[in-house]
Order: structure tokens, then C-alpha cells, then sequence
């Protein structure tokens, strides 16, 4: 057992080391936030692989990767990109759960020791910088971003980190995704195909609006229905809203 372990972690370019220091977030310990991570990924590999106890060669491969991440950054970034690539659909990854929770600690964490900001989960497509963006959690958006998350990255309903920001009102991380080049005018693939502008404007929210405007949000942009950004805005009543179109000669 320890030579077919020790056989797969040098494929992986990975050696074993000493100990040192344990870094800590909250109630776990770094290695035990890796090795969390890295158990499903290799349980369904070690399964499709026909391994006879698939959880207990898991167990003794993730055991030495969250090891190797507690002491060596350099050699974690191996392990950990290669059992990354194999993540399919089993779950979300620590990176994206800590996204989603606000984690920033965390969340920074885990992209300096090499997880990949813009693996999204499984068949929904959404990114660690979407739900980040969805849930407002502006410290973790700021730290995606300076790791490269791709700000255009769609999930599998064509929607962007953007798009979550604008319909939530979430206006500071709006003009965090726009100055690193976030696109205005996609329209997303499910209905009602609202862009960025119109979920703003739907649900009442004047500051992105006028974010959106001033980065050159293309108004004229109709939905299913034809409806634009102004004709929601006015049939929900978002007097707020319509006074910033009209005051930028927009009206209708």
C-alpha cells in the first residue's frame, strides 16, 4: 500500500517532507481544509479506477498532500492542481464554499498555496467570484480578483459575477468586476434574458444603475417581452431609477 501511494504522488511530481509550523482558519487547521478538499476528488477517481478500498487510498494520498501543503507551498501547488483537474462533479471545493461563506482569510489562503480561481462546480457552472459576487462578500470578491478570476466567466445559464452583483444592488463590487474589464451587454441564456442593467433596474437598485450607465450600459437592450431596463423600471415603480434615465435623456 505505501509503495502503490508513494508510486502515485511522485506521478504527481509530489515527495513527502518534514513537519513544521500548522497554520490555522477559525476551527480547522490549513492541512485539514486541503485534505477535506482533496478526499471526494480522489474517493470517485480511486472508484472509477476500480480500487478495492477507494476511501482508504484516498485517505493516505490526502493525508501526505494536506502535509506537504502544511510545510512546502511549492510542492502543495502540485499536488493540488493535479487532483484539481479531476474534481468533475463532486461537490464544491473548499475554495468555493469558503467564497460562498465570505471567507476571505480563507479564500486568499487557498489561492496562494495554488487552487485554481475559476474552477466552477460541476453541472451549474457558477465560479467561486459568482456566488461570491451573488452573496455580496466584497472582501472575496477583492481577493478573486487579484488571483485572476476571469470577471466574463459564464455558468451554465449564461450568466456572469456581474450580473449577481447588479440584480443584489451590490454596488462596490459592481465597479471592483467593471475595472477589471467586466462586459456590460451580455444577455444571459435563460429567460428572461435580463442583462446586467435591467436586473438592476427591475429590482430598484439606483447606485448600480448608475454605475452601469456611466461604464456604458447599453440601454436599448430589450428582453423576451421587449422590455428595456426603463420600461421595468417603470412598470415596478422605481422612481429612483427613472430619474437616472431621464437624466441622462434616456426614456423609455
Amino acid at each position: 500500500m505505501r509503495i502503490m501511494i508513494a508510486t502515485l504522488l511522485a506521478s504527481l511530481g509530489v515527495v513527502s517532507c518534514g513537519t513544521g509550523a500548522v497554520k490555522t482558519v477559525h476551527d480547522r487547521p490549513l492541512a485539514q481544509v486541503i485534505y477535506d478538499d482533496c478526499m471526494p476528488v480522489h474517493v470517485n477517481e480511486f472508484k472509477e479506477e476500480g480500487e478495492d478500498n477507494p476511501e482508504m487510498v484516498a485517505h493516505y494520498v490526502c493525508k501526505v498532500i494536506s502535509g506537504i501543503c502544511r510545510d512546502t507551498p511549492e510542492e502543495c501547488k502540485k499536488g493540488i492542481v493535479a487532483y484539481d483537474q479531476n474534481r468533475k462533479n463532486t461537490g464544491p471545493s473548499e475554495l468555493y464554499k469558503a467564497a460562498e461563506a465570505g471567507n476571505a482569510n480563507l479564500v486568499t489562503q487557498l489561492l496562494e498555496i495554488g487552487f485554481d480561481p475559476n474552477a466552477p462546480l460541476g453541472d451549474p457552472g457558477w465560479t467561486p467570484l459568482m456566488i461570491a459576487s451573488a452573496n455580496g462578500h466584497q472582501a472575496a470578491v477583492f481577493s478573486l480578483l487579484s488571483y485572476g478570476s476571469d470577471v466574463n466567466a459564464t455558468n451554465n445559464k449564461g450568466r456572469t459575477a456581474l450580473m449577481f452583483a447588479s440584480r443584489y444592488g451590490y454596488d462596490l463590487i459592481v465597479k471592483a468586476l467593471l475595472e477589471k474589464d467586466a462586459k456590460l451587454n451580455l444577455i444571459p441564456k435563460d429567460d428572461p434574458k435580463w442583462p446586467a442593467l435591467t436586473a438592476a433596474s427591475f429590482n430598484g437598485h439606483s447606485k448600480v444603475v448608475s454605475i452601469l450607465l456611466k461604464h456604458g450600459a447599453d440601454a436599448e437592450l430589450k428582453d423576451e417581452m421587449g422590455m428595456t431596463a426603463y420600461s421595468w423600471a417603470e412598470k415596478e415603480g422605481r422612481e429612483n431609477v427613472l430619474q437616472i434615465f431621464q437624466q441622462k435623456g434616456i426614456t423609455h
